[in-house]
């Protein structure tokens, strides 16, 4: 039993310091209490932990990462951002926000899991050597070319050598011409802990929704569409933000608080694991509600219904021309 357990302690000091480190579906004392609840066994608390302590030493020699084939993931907090690699996404304030939460909880092994490219807008590693972030902080997903497999591990290069197939550079990071399928993203998402997505504006952050439907408590800028998906019952939190505005349009922007998005973290962080999970289930239901394919159609066609449609042909050289001006609902409403 005492070899057990310090084998499996080493292994997984160990994976820690390479920047990664497996975990069951439960920490081992959740897993313990779990097995001995529904009676499966009937051995001592040590003794139960010893069989765990010797499955994570099983398994952090046989997994250096997570991957499309193992739901082993790193053993802290995955603070998750899905999104394209662009200058509205507020990638430095998530990172000085990240900071300040690190600064706070030096020991919870939180780091952030970026599902982007690192080919175009921000630079990240030069963003990480400025804010003296360890780049190991930051988890990025690779995908290969060839044989489709993905991993998620610390960047390093733009294009790596695949592991699984042996392809010379034929991992790089996710991006809009080569991305994961939405089975690999859904696995993408369950490595999260929390879901925090930081921007200046937007029409519609997919992402939030997804996470959502991963059933992740989501953090994002009050503002704009973010509006909707960080209240109460959205199983969402706000993160403050100060205005500015955009030269030229004068279009008003937010640039989230740093400050806000560690507060945040933070209280998720500390949150009861139960509490949270609950929090997960109202998120999924309140995307179901509102953003379901049957929701949206339903208000798609009663705007169609609603709307009268005036139309004329003309003939210009021999050529028939036509025009469509709508009006809704009525024409004394004025053209749209």
């Amino acid at each position: 039993i005492i070899i057990g357990l310090d084998k499996a302690n080493e292994a997984q000091s160990q994976a820690i310091k390479d920047g990664w480190g497996p975990k069951m579906s439960y920490y081992i004392d959740e897993f313990t209490e779990e097995f001995s609840n529904s009676n499966r066994m009937t051995l001592e608390g040590t003794v139960n932990k010893t069989i765990i302590a010797l499955l994570l030493l099983f398994f952090s020699a046989s997994y250096s990462y997570s991957n499309a084939n193992t739901s082993f993931v790193w053993m802290g907090f995955i603070i998750g951002f899905v999104f394209r690699n662009q200058l509205r996404k507020s990638v430095p304030n998530l990172l000085e926000g990240y900071k300040m939460f690190m600064k706070k909880n030096p020991n919870s092994n939180a780091k952030l899991l970026f599902h982007t490219s690192w080919g175009e807008g921000w630079d990240i590693p030069r963003l990480l050597k400025e804010k003296n972030i360890p780049r190991e902080s930051v988890l990025t997903t690779y995908l290969c070319h060839s044989c489709r497999e993905f991993e998620v591990k610390k960047f390093t290069t733009k294009k790596e050598n695949c592991r699984f197939c042996g392809g010379e550079k034929t991992q790089e990071t996710s991006n809009v011409k080569h991305g994961v399928s939405e089975d690999q993203l859904n696995q993408i998402y369950n490595l999260m802990d929390l879901y925090c997505h930081p921007f200046t504006s937007g029409g519609q952050e997919i992402p939030i929704q997804e996470a959502k439907l991963a059933e992740l408590v989501t953090l994002n800028t009050n503002y704009s569409c973010g509006e909707d998906s960080c209240t109460e019952e959205s199983g969402g939190f706000p993160l403050d933000w100060a205005e500015y505005r955009e030269p030229g349009t004068q279009f008003i922007k937010a640039s989230t608080l740093p400050e806000s998005i560690c507060d945040q973290i933070e209280k998720i962080f500390k949150m009861p694991k139960e509490q949270r999970l609950q929090l997960g289930r109202k998120a999924r239901k309140f995307v179901q509600q509102n953003f379901s394919i049957e929701v949206i159609g339903k208000k798609f066609t009663k705007i169609i219904e609603g709307t009268r449609v005036w139309g004329f042909v003309s003939r210009v050289d021999g050529v028939h021309k036509g025009c469509l001006l709508y009006t809704s609902p009525s024409p004394r409403d004025g053209l749209l």
